[in-house]
């Protein structure tokens, strides 16, 4: 029997199959992805380039800026710090498994004040419904049972009020209700349940915020095999939980070059994606940020003359993106005009302006930012800041 024809049609297929795998599969994969939404819906990652962000990007590219900048974001090494979200019902079995796994005293107090506000929210609850009810009570019999409910749901309020832990602060308090799940409406003239739960903590109700509580509990950076155990035993008890990346060492997060990763998703609108060839000056991923700690006048500067603000800096000058206007003596700068950190032109007797292109070119670098929860890159929290966040 002839074996070759199935011999060139098991390697057709083994090749076919790899084909697939290798190169189908990721590029429909990657073709497939689409802006990420934000929780809230308020935020949409990425936009397509528009105006003078999009004009901006041509001028980056004509000048040949991606030869000597990068717009990537490395990995580095991380581990993970776990965070509570949210408790659940089981208020015996949560507490025994935090004290199982030696969650700080401190903050075992906290949990306890949440499962007080979730007795709080459901005892205020059950009196508004109870008074509700007698009410609207007609006969005796509604208003002795509407009476009863009244007054059970008054002791599971007094029982509640007695569990509230005096030892904690603001921010501790802030927490509790944040794990307990509830928000607080903080409108003084209709408080809700969470509100007045709220200030039996001594909380006032108007400024609190879900959000706005820290959430953070465990501070070691753990990893995944540690992690794996700790969020199985919260998953057995209903205790929600979010793992937050922790660089310990990661050089570009450390140089503030972004707050995560750079991902395929970040290049979505990118045409063409300009990631970079060397990175001989800084990495522009997150250049955004850079324009609005230091100003547009120093990266106006920068682009100008860049020996006047990094001496060392291998950039050449790009004047031809500005113009140059001679002044009249006493004459005043005009609006927009670069000036050095006297507030003086950067040439005497002249006015340095951007060009068009210098200012579409701004734009543009304004726009690169990699601060952008995506699912496939979280943000990542550098050691440093989460050993000094408490």
């Amino acid at each position: 029997m002839n074996k070759a024809p199935w011999i060139v049609v098991g390697v057709l297929f083994a090749l076919g199959l790899s084909w697939v795998g290798m190169v189908y599969g990721p590029a429909r994969q990657l073709g497939a992805q689409a802006p990420e939404t934000s929780a809230d819906g308020r935020f949409t990652y990425p936009k397509p380039p528009v105006g003078e962000v999009a004009q901006g990007a041509q001028v980056y590219r004509a000048q040949g800026c991606y030869y000597c900048h990068t717009q990537q974001v490395g990995g580095g090494e991380f581990a993970f710090d776990v965070r509570l979200t949210q408790v659940g019902d089981d208020r015996d079995a949560t507490l025994a498994y935090l004290e199982q796994v030696e969650l700080d005293a401190t903050k075992l107090d906290i949990v306890r004040q949440a499962f007080v506000v979730k007795a709080l929210v459901a005892a205020y609850d059950a009196q508004k419904a109870a008074n509700d009810a007698a009410g609207k009570a007609e006969d005796e019999k509604a208003k002795a049972a509407a009476a009863k409910s009244q007054q059970d749901a008054e002791a599971a309020l007094t029982t509640a009020r007695e569990g509230v832990k005096k030892n904690l602060d603001g921010d501790a308090n802030r927490s509790a209700l944040a794990l307990a799940g509830v928000v607080p409406g903080g409108n003084p003239d209709e408080p809700n349940s969470a509100d007045l739960a709220a200030k039996d903590l001594g909380l006032d109700a108007g400024k609190v915020t879900q959000t706005g509580a820290p959430l953070s509990f465990y501070e070691d950076q753990k990893t995944w095999p540690k992690i794996k155990m700790l969020v199985r035993g919260f998953k057995a008890v209903s205790l929600q939980s979010k793992l937050q990346p922790v660089a310990s060492d990661w050089p570009d997060l450390h140089r503030g070059r972004g707050q995560r990763q750079s991902v395929a998703r970040d290049y979505l609108f990118a045409s063409p994606a300009m990631p970079g060839l060397m990175r001989i000056g800084p990495d522009l991923a997150h250049a955004g940020n850079s324009v609005k700690q230091k100003g547009e006048n120093w990266h106006y500067r920068h682009l100008y003359d860049p020996k006047s603000v990094v001496k060392k800096s291998p950039m050449p000058p790009y004047t031809y993106l500005f113009k140059v206007i001679e002044l009249s003596e006493g004459a005043p700068l005009p609006e927009g005009a670069l000036v050095n950190e006297q507030g003086k032109s950067i040439r005497p007797g002249h006015a340095v302006l951007p060009r068009p292109d210098a200012r579409r070119l701004m734009a543009y670098l304004r726009s690169l930012r990699v601060d952008q929860d995506l699912p496939e890159a979280p943000r990542v929290q550098l050691a440093s800041e989460n050993e000094n966040r408490d």
